[in-house]
């Protein structure tokens, strides 16, 4: 459902709903991420599929509700956790974070798909979770929270840049950039870039004494 608000004060109403699969609920997607595109015109989701189906990534029209696209180059069995749009070069580019792997997309300046997804070169890590881009860096790199650690990841050169492995004994599923010394919901315009990196993770827990079974280590 897509949900929209006359003004700050409120009040949240739904204005519409996107085109659903129909079929037993066995057989349908099930969304995890969603993200507009430039102009807010479309809007792309993605998430787990039906039994047996490969993970798609959806495209909507937003005016319409209408699935428009589906992008398709993820393998059976996995689960599409993230995907992100960006501007670099003057060319739009999408990415998509799953469990196995990192496709990149690019489009043509009528926003159609000009590049098949495809795995990012030298980046073989599975259980991918979320991607956010270096602020400040024109979206050249993004910082991938895949498998125990943290990565960051060459949009342009599609290389896998620096590592921080095992940050956490089980997993690394979240990775943010905050502005502290700025507007809490937009980054600097000007000055020096000031920012922080936080992760996210999941311990493995030693039942006899309740402490992680691996230590933090950066």
């Amino acid at each position: 459902a897509l949900w929209g608000v006359g003004s700050r004060a409120g009040p949240w109403a739904e204005r519409g709903q996107f085109a659903g699969e129909a079929g037993p609920v066995s057989e349908r997607d099930q969304f995890r991420t969603v993200v507009f595109s430039r102009g807010d015109t479309h809007l792309f989701a993605a998430g787990a599929a039906g039994a047996g189906c490969a993970p798609e990534i959806k495209v909507f029209e937003v005016r319409s509700g209408k699935l428009v696209a589906r992008l398709r180059g993820h393998k059976p069995g996995h689960v599409i956790n993230c995907v992100r749009v960006a501007v670099f070069d003057g060319r739009d580019y999408l990415i998509s974070a799953a469990s196995d792997g990192v496709l990149k997309w690019a489009f043509d300046e009528s926003g159609f798909m000009s590049e098949a997804g495809r795995a990012i070169g030298g980046l073989q890590l599975a259980k991918c979770y979320r991607a956010e881009f270096v602020p400040g860096l024109g979206n050249k790199f993004f910082a991938l929270a895949a498998g125990s650690g943290l990565h960051i990841v060459d949009l342009e050169r599609e290389t896998l840049v620096q590592s921080f492995g095992a940050l956490y004994s089980a997993t690394c599923d979240f990775v943010a950039f905050t502005f502290p010394t700025a507007d809490a919901l937009l980054p600097p315009t000007s000055g020096t870039l000031e920012c922080h990196l936080v992760t996210r993770g999941v311990e493995i827990i030693d039942n006899a004494t309740g402490a992680p079974a691996v230590p933090n280590t950066l």
